[in-house]
């Protein structure tokens, strides 16, 4: 279907598909900021790092997070679920 199909639904008509999507595993959302969900595939397990300057994102690998998850877990029998929000801060570039 061609990408301006999809440019002319709306949020409110998209919403309930990706609920459904989500619901049955399909998807999973983030939330990237102050804007809307982001929706990917439930196979890609990563996480999202934001620019709180410039706004880049950067997806890393799920196991970035593994010595903290392990961690949280073992000290404060904690389970996280780090996938749902974005980590905020400065990208290299806004750092430099």
């Amino acid at each position: 279907m061609p990408k301006e199909k999809f440019e002319a639904l709306s949020q409110y008509e998209t919403s309930p598909l990706f609920d459904d999507l989500e619901r049955l595993g399909v998807v999973d959302h983030a939330h990237l900021g102050h804007g809307p969900a982001v929706y990917h595939l439930t196979d890609q397990e990563h996480h999202h790092l934001v620019c709180e300057r410039c706004g880049a994102v950067v997806e890393v690998p799920d196991q970035t997070l593994a010595p903290l998850s392990r961690r949280l877990k073992d000290e404060y029998g904690f389970s996280l679920r780090p996938r749902h929000f974005a980590m905020a801060g400065l990208c290299r570039s806004c750092r430099a």
